[in-house]
């Protein structure tokens, strides 16, 4: 935060840790399989020295793909157990941003803490996947996942600089 503090720079998050993680096993676009993807969480999670019960919230890489979509919840499952945190999709509203997806939901995501505001849950149809997450400024850290076409699966972990 020095560099940033000198320059007089408005610092909304920190980006804490990061990881990827790919499945060399898998042939074409997507994989159904959930390890590369849970690898690369816990790789980030551990990056940002935090425990899945500092999350508070997903920003999910889900774009209406079933194959990509359903790993994804898998993984999620298998790194949070049954209680995983809010997951937001910030595609439902904005479409597929393919390549700027990931920095997209970075910039939603520290702006969301900067402001204690609200980002949009993910809705299946009539069905709620997650539970609210409201602006409290409780939040103590975000887990944004992002992959596309390909096997490789990319974690990063932000904390709003309130944390510091």
């Amino acid at each position: 935060f020095a560099h940033a503090e000198r320059r007089n720079a408005v610092v909304l998050a920190e980006l804490c840790g990061g990881s990827c993680a790919t499945d060399c096993a898998s042939p074409g676009l997507f994989s159904a399989d959930s390890r590369a993807l849970e690898t690369a969480m816990h790789a980030a999670l551990a990056d940002a020295e935090a425990n899945t019960s500092e999350v508070d919230c997903i920003c999910s890489s889900l774009n209406a793909h079933p194959v990509g979509d359903e790993s994804e919840l898998s993984a999620i499952g298998h790194v949070f157990g049954n209680r995983p945190p809010a997951l937001i999709a910030l595609s439902e509203f904005t479409g597929d941003l393919v390549a700027a997806s990931p920095a997209y939901a970075l910039a939603m995501c520290a702006y969301a803490f900067a402001r204690k505001a609200s980002l949009p849950l993910l809705q299946s149809g009539a069905r709620t996947i997650a539970g609210a997450v409201k602006g409290t400024g409780t939040r103590h850290a975000a887990l944004i996942n992002a992959f596309a076409a390909g096997t490789t699966k990319a974690s990063l972990v932000i904390r709003g600089v309130h944390e510091h």
